[in-house]
């Protein structure tokens, strides 16, 4: 069950709060490629599991599969849906049973589903503007995250059953994609302020743009996070993080 609940946190920061920045650049040259799979293995703990995407011609992801390397079994799926514009403008994560959903869905989001479907809005110029999943229970907002028109900030929010803000976190960036600092904000009862933490980035670049190394610095842990890349500037691998979760990346082309 603790592996189970483990990589479905992992898949998780994927499908809903993007709070890994490293996948944003293999995401940028997926089109460019004509990629039709991504394959992300978690490196940092045995067994870990690997998460499959699938992309259409267009570079659009439509589906991420949640792999289990202990019986080679999909946990977790997730379709995304586009319109004409071809703007992402939902998409539905499923668990393949209920033991799965238990794990992972509890332990998370601290209710049952059967799927969750996030969806996401859009500014005139078809920047994304804010993504957001409700309460299955009462319909309300249970996670929302607004981004700024300029790709500097991006600002999570988390609620509770009655609607009230519980927890916060801003994300800057800097090159309109890489996080340099963050600040999570935790709320009482009342929506006051009771706790804030930041988290600091300081990113080095090589001469093509690409994030090299990323050292961190939270509240209880620092880390040095080095990325390297394949030559053709697809993201190869993240390791060297003791905070969160290294990272291998392979890709299958049309």
């Amino acid at each position: 069950m603790k592996i189970i609940a483990s990589f479905f946190l992992l898949f998780l920061s994927f499908s809903l709060n993007a709070q890994d920045n490293t996948i944003w650049t293999a995401d940028s040259l997926v089109g460019k490629f004509n990629v039709k799979k991504r394959y992300t293995y978690n490196t940092s703990i045995s067994n870990g599991g690997h998460n499959i995407d699938y992309f259409n011609k267009a570079g659009n992801l439509i589906k991420t599969e949640l792999i289990s390397s202990i019986t080679d079994q999909v946990l977790i799926t997730t379709d995304y849906y586009y319109d004409g514009l071809g703007r992402l403008y939902a998409s539905k994560t499923t668990p393949a049973g209920p033991r799965t959903a238990k794990a992972g869905f509890i332990n998370a989001l601290d209710e049952k589903y059967e799927s969750l479907i996030t969806y996401y809005e859009y500014y005139k110029d078809s920047k994304l503007k804010r993504k957001y999943y409700l309460d299955t229970l009462n319909k309300k907002i249970k996670y929302e995250c607004l981004y700024s028109g300029d790709s500097t900030t991006m600002d999570n929010k988390w609620y509770d059953g009655n609607g009230n803000l519980v927890r916060e976190r801003l994300d800057y960036f800097e090159k309109g994609r890489y996080i340099y600092k963050s600040e999570l904000r935790k709320y009482d009862s009342a929506s006051v302020i009771v706790k804030t933490e930041i988290s600091s980035y300081a990113n080095e670049y090589n001469s093509n743009g690409e994030l090299i190394k990323s050292t961190f610095k939270g509240p209880e842990c620092l880390s040095i996070r080095i990325f390297s890349y394949y030559d053709n500037g697809l993201l190869k691998e993240k390791k060297g993080d003791e905070c969160a979760v290294n990272w291998k990346y392979k890709y299958k082309y049309y």
